[in-house]
C-alpha cells in the first residue's frame, strides 16, 4: 500500500474587542483548512527594512496562495519604555502598495494576511526607523 502525503494548511484567527465601562466584549473566531496548496515548501524570511520602496523578497515563490507579513517594530521593550522608546516604536509602521501609494500598513507587533494577485507588483517600506519583518509565503 503506498501512502501520499499531502500538504495542509490550517488557519486559526481570533479576534476579541473589549468596549464601554462593563467591558462588553464581542469577537469572532474563524478557522479553516486551505485546499489547493502546492506541495512545494512554504517560503519564510525576517529581514530588515528601510524608509526607500523596495521589492518583497520571495524566494522561489512567484505566485501565492497566502501572504503573511510581521512587523517586529523595534523589537522587544522594556516593561516600562521610555517615552522615547514608544515613539521611535511607533513610527516602524510597515507600508505596502501595489503600485504609486500606500495601499496596506502593518503596525508594529502586529501582521497581515493576504491573498496577493501579483507578488512582482508588491513594494514594501517603513515610514520611519528601520525595522524587522517576517515574510512567510505559501506557494499557489
Amino acid at each position: 500500500m503506498t501512502v501520499t502525503k499531502s500538504t495542509r494548511l490550517s488557519i486559526a484567527e481570533h479576534i476579541y474587542f473589549n468596549q464601554g465601562p462593563d467591558f462588553e466584549m464581542f469577537g469572532f473566531t474563524h478557522r479553516f483548512t486551505a485546499k489547493d496548496t502546492a506541495e512545494e515548501q512554504a517560503f519564510q524570511r525576517r529581514y530588515k527594512i528601510g524608509t526607500d520602496w523596495e521589492s518583497l523578497q520571495c524566494g522561489w515563490i512567484t505566485e501565492a496562495k497566502y501572504l503573511w507579513i510581521e512587523n517586529h517594530g523595534a523589537g522587544r521593550l522594556q516593561l516600562n519604555p521610555s517615552e522615547e522608546e514608544s515613539a521611535a516604536r511607533a513610527n516602524r509602521v510597515t507600508e505596502i502598495t501595489f503600485r504609486d501609494e500606500v495601499d496596506l500598513v502593518v503596525y508594529p507587533g502586529e501582521s497581515v494576511r493576504i491573498s496577493p494577485f501579483n507578488l512582482s507588483l508588491m513594494k514594501i517600506r517603513v515610514r520611519d526607523e528601520p525595522t524587522f519583518i517576517t515574510v512567510t509565503l505559501i506557494q499557489r
